[in-house]
């Protein structure tokens, strides 16, 4: 492959590779937490760091308190959700816009490391806690993130626009 054609190729596929590498960096700094944290503080120890503490829990609950769902059609859900996603990145990494790629990484390893840490069927892992926000951990940290520099860059774009 020679020409522009080729020339246009490599950076997409650079910019897949770092995003995608991002996510997994992303995904096992949490899963890594996660498996620290429940192998080394016992279920009613907690480490208080003021505003924050850590502690171990699973949580159990599909995140919808309308209706629970069978564990099987959870991941299910949840690993369509991760697949889309990572169609979404391909997307943003075709266009090149730095924001999207960023979030894309942030949103993508969020949702695989929640993936992953819910196919033992124990319920996910949550070990921060804060006394006013629900106990949460990294992965939903990510996802949080991302999606708010998503909607910050899609915003920023359509005020480029003006």
């Amino acid at each position: 492959m020679t020409g522009p054609e080729a020339s246009e190729r490599v950076p997409v596929f650079r910019r897949l590779v770092q995003v995608y590498a991002t996510a997994a960096l992303l995904a096992v700094v949490d899963l890594s937490l996660k498996s620290w944290t429940m192998a080394r503080m016992p279920a009613a120890q907690v480490f208080d760091f003021g505003i924050l503490q850590l502690r171990p829990t699973y949580d159990t609950q599909s995140d919808s308190d309308a209706v629970e769902f069978p564990d099987r059609i959870l991941l299910i859900g949840m690993g369509l959700a991760v697949i889309i996603l990572g169609a979404f990145t391909l997307h943003a990494a075709m266009a090149g816009h730095t924001p999207d790629l960023l979030a894309s990484a942030l949103i993508l390893g969020g949702a695989t490391a929640e993936l992953v840490g819910r196919v033992e069927g124990r319920g996910h892992i949550e070990y921060f806690y804060t006394g006013w926000l629900p106990d949460f951990n990294l992965a939903e940290v990510w996802l949080i993130a991302g999606v708010c520099l998503l909607g910050l860059a899609a915003l920023s774009r359509r005020q480029a626009r003006r």
